[in-house]
């Protein structure tokens, strides 16, 4: 089978625009939460930290970054639902 070309690979121009897009709503999103629930969600979120390795790196407890994990979860799908057309 032949190679896929770095073309193929990245996607069409359209679909660059769209990630690039999605991207920018998506870092908007977080810009937008607390500094409480942002520290959080991302050391949860997008470095993949476990739970008890926040809360120690925080100096929380684990239900306090349980919490904050739930409150940022719900509030960044809020604010990224105009992602999912046609889901209400």
């Amino acid at each position: 089978e032949p190679l896929a070309s770095p073309r193929n690979s990245i996607g069409s121009p359209r679909d660059v625009a769209e990630a690039r897009e999605v991207g920018v709503t998506v870092a908007a999103a977080i810009a937008a939460l607390t500094d409480t629930y942002r520290e959080v969600a991302v050391l949860r979120f997008l470095n993949g930290l476990k739970v008890g390795e926040i809360a120690a790196a925080l100096g929380l407890s684990v239900a306090a970054v349980e919490s904050r994990a739930r409150r940022a979860r719900s509030e960044l799908c809020e604010r990224l639902a105009v992602l999912r057309p046609g889901r209400d």
